[in-house]
C-alpha cells in the first residue's frame, strides 16, 4: 500500500515537473517567435506599428482565451454540484467532504498495514 503511494507520488512530480519544463520551453519559444515576428515587421513597417501589431495579436488571443475559459460546457463535480444546489451549503463542503473522505481511508490503511490487528 505504502509502495503504491510513492509511485503515486514519484509519477506525479515526474509529470509535474516535465510539464514545467515544457511550459518554460514553450515561453521561451514563443518569446523567439515574437522578436523575429518583431525583426520582420521592423523591415517591413516602422517600430510603432511592429509594437501595435505584436501587441493587438497578444491582446486579441489574450481575449479569445478567456471567452473560452468562460464559456466552457464542463459539468462541475457532484459534490460541487450538490453544495450549489442547497442555499444551505458553504462553499467549503465539498473540501470538508473530500478532507473526511481522506481520513477515513487514512484509518483504513492504517488499520490495514498492521500486522495481527482486526480490521
Amino acid at each position: 500500500m505504502l509502495t503504491q503511494i510513492k509511485q503515486n507520488v514519484a509519477q506525479t512530480a515526474q509529470r509535474a515537473a516535465l510539464g514545467g519544463l515544457g511550459g518554460i520551453c514553450l515561453l521561451a519559444g514563443v518569446g523567439f517567435l515574437t522578436a523575429a515576428l518583431f525583426m520582420y515587421l521592423l523591415t517591413q513597417t516602422d517600430p510603432i506599428t511592429a509594437c501595435l501589431i505584436i501587441g493587438g495579436g497578444f491582446s486579441g488571443l489574450g481575449l479569445v482565451f478567456v471567452g473560452l475559459s468562460r464559456t466552457g460546457k464542463s459539468s462541475p463535480p457532484a459534490a460541487v454540484a450538490t453544495a450549489q444546489a442547497s442555499p444551505s451549503a458553504s462553499a467549503m463542503t465539498p473540501v470538508m467532504l473530500a478532507f473526511l473522505d481522506g481520513l477515513q481511508q487514512g484509518m483504513a490503511a492504517r488499520q490495514a498495514a498492521k500486522p495481527g490487528r482486526p480490521n
